[in-house]
């Protein structure tokens, strides 16, 4: 960590700073880079494995699931990444805990329901203005011990991209600090309690119990019944009275017929 990268965060994240002092995670802040994920995997890479929060401004190659392109404008949203120092048996409920520690966060902020959609989206689909809240995305760097870098973006300003809604979209008021301090403070207890993690996604999963299409690396896809979240976060689903589980993949809820 770079003493400017430090200096940065306590003027810009004053309340984030002090949560993440308290469960022993730095934060962060730059103006703009490529990709937070990129920079600290690459820290990673070369042997810093220490446990991080970093936060930029813009990202100018930001990347979602399968690479699609993360656009945000300067300082609206919060654009972030966490690198966890985990071994990779560990790093999937790892990953469950940020995504629930996130949702948890958000959540207190909305006068909407915030709802998983298996196997990185929050979601809001009532009110004013339904879409897409938030994401999460993780990869793994090996090593030791090896970390889990999640990148975590949240819409918090006016969006006008199609399928997305934002806090103040549905009339919350929070800042970038405020939601990153609440994140850090949920993670804290989620990170030590698994299990609450991930029962904390399944009473507030979108994807649990409906019909689905599970879109597999190499075009394929597999249709049943989504019922249940494995240890890992892995989706289980019942396919024609078989139950299947997937750790990765994209869902695509179906229309009851």
């Amino acid at each position: 960590m770079t003493a400017q990268d430090a200096r940065s965060a306590e003027i810009v994240f004053p309340r984030a700073v002090a949560a993440g002092a308290r469960v022993g995670i730095a934060v962060r802040h730059v103006g703009q880079t490529g990709s937070t994920n990129t920079d600290l995997a690459s820290e990673a890479r070369a042997g810093d494995f220490a446990s991080c929060v970093l936060v930029a401004d813009l990202q100018t190659a930001g990347r979602g699931r399968r690479d699609r392109v993360w656009e945000a404008a300067a300082a609206q949203h919060l654009l972030t990444s966490f690198r966890l120092p985990i071994s990779a048996a560990q790093a999937p409920p790892m990953v469950v805990s940020v995504a629930a520690a996130v949702r948890q966060a958000v959540a207190s902020l909305t006068p909407v329901a915030v709802g998983f959609k298996w196997p990185n989206d929050l979601l809001i689909e009532e009110g004013p203005r339904p879409g897409k809240l938030a994401g999460v995305l993780a990869e793994y760097v090996s090593g030791t011990p090896g970390a889990i870098i999640v990148g975590v973006g949240v819409n918090i300003g006016q969006i006008d991209r199609d399928g997305a809604t934002s806090l103040t979209a549905v009339g919350a008021t929070a800042d970038r600090d405020h939601i990153l301090s609440l994140v850090l403070e949920s993670l804290a207890s989620m990170r030590e309690n698994p299990a609450l993690a991930l029962a904390e996604l399944r009473v507030h999963s979108l994807t649990l119990g409906r019909s689905v299409r599970v879109e597999l690396p190499g075009s394929t896809s597999v249709e049943g019944v989504a019922v249940d979240l494995g240890p890992a976060g892995e989706l289980i689903v019942d396919v024609d009275g078989e139950r299947r589980s997937f750790s990765a993949g994209d869902v695509v809820h179906l229309r009851s017929s």
